[in-house]
Formats: structure tokens, C-alpha cells, sequence
């Protein structure tokens, strides 16, 4: 669900929906609020409009087909004292992003290791050369 005021933009994944204003009608017993909204695609753009109905005691909606992003944007509810509005989006085929990474094996990492090991063993060596003369010229 979204709730947004009047200009405020809902980002899809395809598109983004701005609304530009909200449109009364009145038949009869009827009375409708469409929301006008512009769907941009890029250069592109075209209008759709949910509606909210109020017939009688009861509420209803009459959902939009969205151009560009292949789904529906349903208007859900009007909030008055805050003056903001609910609206519901469906899309359909939402496209998954996948990272794809390719390992790479270095064919001679295993000389590596071993020089990483020589390293340790020589330190530990030179530590303990260094302990013993420090020893050696206390005592």
C-alpha cells in the first residue's frame, strides 16, 4: 500500500505513477473520486485513473490497468484529515535481479601458502633467538 498526497510519486519497477490531481463525479446516488495519474516510462507517458466509489452507506473501487508496467493500481481509501491517499499497486512480471560472479582459481595459490608458512616459521625462529640473547644479557 502506498499513501501519498497530491504530487507525490509511487516508484514501480518499471515505471513511476505522479499524481496530478483527483477528479469528482456524481451520478444519481453515486459519487466518485478518480485519481489522475500520469505513468511515466521514460520519454514516455500516459494517463490512468483509479477510482474510489461511494454509493449510499457503501464504498467501492474501480481499479486501472497500468500501460507500461503490466499490472493494476487500485484506489484503496481517502483520508481527509490528512489529506492523503491510499492506493494499492499490482504488477506483474517483476523482473529478479541475480548477481551473477565467476570465480577464478589461481593455479598456484598453493605456493602461497607455503611461503606464508616459511614466513611464520621464520619469525617464530627470530623471536625466539631474540629472547634467548635478551636473556643471555640479563643474567
Amino acid at each position: 500500500d502506498h499513501t501519498i498526497h497530491m504530487g507525490d510519486t509511487i516508484w514501480l519497477s518499471k515505471t513511476a505513477l505522479v499524481l496530478d490531481r483527483i477528479n469528482m463525479y456524481q451520478t444519481g446516488d453515486t459519487i466518485a473520486a478518480g485519481a489522475q495519474f500520469r505513468e511515466l516510462n521514460g520519454n514516455e507517458s500516459a494517463v490512468v485513473e483509479p477510482q474510489f466509489l461511494i454509493y449510499g452507506s457503501q464504498t467501492g473501487t474501480l481499479p486501472a490497468e497500468l500501460v507500461y508496467a503490466g499490472g493494476t493500481i487500485v484506489f484503496q481509501m481517502i483520508q481527509p484529515e490528512t489529506d492523503t491517499f491510499i492506493f494499492q499497486t499490482r504488477e506483474q512480471n517483476v523482473p529478479q535481479d541475480w548477481i551473477i560472479m565467476k570465480a577464478i582459481v589461481f593455479p598456484m595459490i598453493n605456493l602461497v601458502w607455503l611461503g606464508m608458512i616459511v614466513l611464520a616459521i621464520g619469525f617464530a625462529i627470530s623471536m625466539r633467538k631474540r629472547l634467548e640473547d635478551l636473556r643471555r644479557r640479563k643474567g
